[in-house]
Parts: structure tokens; C-alpha cells; sequence
């Protein structure tokens, strides 16, 4: 963020919300802006992109496109781009928490534990090794 603000002005507060009381808000933040992050769902997109006349590109904040108008934006010649891979290394450590609390029944034996009061050991509450597993 430093190295952008050496090139650029730049606003990274937080987007206000998109209801009615907003568009005065973000008129004032669209107005000369040449770029935009993170935007979500505006209440129109066409009144949106409206207020930004000086608008060249839109950096989405996640890996697709679901949250703009990409076909607004290509009329009016607006780039449209995404931050491919930006939660992969946490969407890998939260795939893998998920395996091992799976195969260890982490969850489910802390269910059944505070339900039942049951401490006593049980095989059906024993998850299984990981080491060598094929399927």
C-alpha cells in the first residue's frame, strides 16, 4: 500500500454501505477515481459507474467476477480484473483442518462428549490414520 501511495491518491477507507443514504458518499469517493477495489454489489450498477466518468478499471476483491456488471463495464470501456489465488493458502490449511478433524472425528467425538457426559473410551470415537491412505 505504502509503494501505491508514492504513485497514486489513494482511499482504502471502508466502502460505505449501498443503500440510498450512500450515493452521495460514494459520488464524492467516484469522483475523479481512476480505479476501484472491492466494490460488492452497488443498488445499480449502470447509476453507479454513472458517478465515476474518470473510471478505467475495477479490481475485484475475490478470485471471480460475480460481484460486477462486467458487461456495463466493457460498454463504457472500464477493465474488469479479480486477485486470482488470493485465499488459496487459506482455503488449503482450512481443507486440510477439515481432514484432520474429520479423520479424527475431532468434532463429532466433542458432540457426543458434552451431550452424553460420557468420558469412557470407545472405538467408535477413534478416527483413523492419514499415513498412507489412498482413498
Amino acid at each position: 500500500m505504502e509503494r501505491l501511495k508514492k504513485i497514486a491518491d489513494v482511499d482504502n477507507s471502508r466502502h460505505p454501505s449501498f443503500g440510498a443514504e450512500a450515493k452521495e458518499i460514494w459520488a464524492k469517493r467516484l469522483t475523479g477515481a481512476n480505479a476501484i477495489g472491492g466494490v460488492g454489489r452497488p443498488w445499480n450498477w449502470a447509476e453507479f459507474l454513472d458517478m465515476a466518468s474518470d473510471l478505467e478499471l475495477i479490481q475485484g476483491s475475490g478470485i471471480g467476477y460475480d460481484n460486477v456488471d462486467v458487461d456495463e463495464c466493457t460498454k463504457r470501456g472500464i477493465m474488469v480484473c479479480n486477485v486470482a489465488e488470493i485465499m488459496s493458502e487459506s482455503v488449503a490449511q482450512h481443507a486440510m483442518a477439515l481432514i484432520l478433524d474429520l479423520s479424527k472425528k475431532v468434532t463429532l467425538v466433542d458432540r457426543i462428549m458434552r451431550r452424553t457426559k460420557d468420558w469412557a473410551p470407545d472405538p467408535d470415537r477413534v478416527g483413523f490414520e492419514l499415513w498412507e491412505k489412498e482413498d
